[in-house]
């Protein structure tokens, strides 16, 4: 599926996240990897690569790309949770629009 990353727009979710399932009194240390793979649209474009955790946007990384050249930025975050978290895959960009065509996350987590 692909999706529209809108120049100067706020930051928004991408279309996918994982959930960490933490039963109540415990904790877990959670490695949380995210990439992408997208195009330019309209123009170069540096795209903004982000985990987000529902309070805070971590790990932000960017790439760069144009219409015939892909970017392909990916991040981590190491974190210790307590309670069931979720986190997401996220995106803005400054310099057009950028045509998102893969987005992965996931999370592994310990005791």
């Amino acid at each position: 599926t692909l999706q529209t990353i809108t120049a100067a727009a706020s930051t928004s979710d991408g279309l996918v996240s994982v959930a960490v399932v933490v039963p109540t009194g415990e904790t877990r240390d959670v490695h949380v990897v995210a990439s992408a793979s997208y195009l330019g649209s309209g123009g170069a474009s540096a795209l903004n690569l982000y985990i987000g955790d529902g309070t805070t946007d971590n790990a932000v990384i960017s790439a760069d790309a144009s219409a015939t050249v892909r970017g392909t930025p990916s991040t981590s975050y190491a974190v210790r949770v307590s309670t069931t978290t979720t986190f997401t895959i996220r995106f803005d960009c400054a310099t057009n629009n950028a045509l998102v065509k893969t987005q992965t996350i996931s999370a592994l987590a310990m005791r």
